[in-house]
């Protein structure tokens, strides 16, 4: 039971099962311990308001390389960005997405923060 006495739910959370570690792809990638199902959220990957600084994106959303096509994919609900699954993912397999389809302001921040690195 929570503090107002509601019944607490346990929550499955896939990204309790992520690790870093080196990526054939690119520098470091984020890899999965488990296997993961089509079509589930897998992962919260930021939040961007506007073209100020307030926007963000997550340490594990940062990890994940650009391969096309992607074994996931990023959809805005208002202003957050959640990962998904686009097919069944293995146990050990590092986490993918085609960076070409990201929608504004995301893809913009990602390209940004790809440009400063080269």
């Amino acid at each position: 039971m929570d503090s107002t006495g509601n019944k607490m739910q346990n929550k499955f959370n896939y990204s309790d099962y992520f690790y870093i570690a080196a990526s054939p792809i690119h520098g470091n990638g984020l890899f999965t311990k488990i296997a993961i199902p089509a079509k589930q959220m897998v992962l919260f990957v930021g939040n961007f308001k506007s073209a100020s600084s307030n926007n963000w994106i997550s340490e594990k959303g940062r990890m994940v390389n650009h391969s096309e096509p992607g074994n996931c994919y990023v959809e805005r609900f208002g202003t957050s960005f959640f990962m998904y699954s686009l097919r069944d993912i293995k146990a050990g397999e590092e986490l993918t997405s085609d960076y070409t389809k990201l929608s504004y302001p995301f893809k913009n921040y990602v390209e940004g923060v790809t440009n400063k690195t080269k």
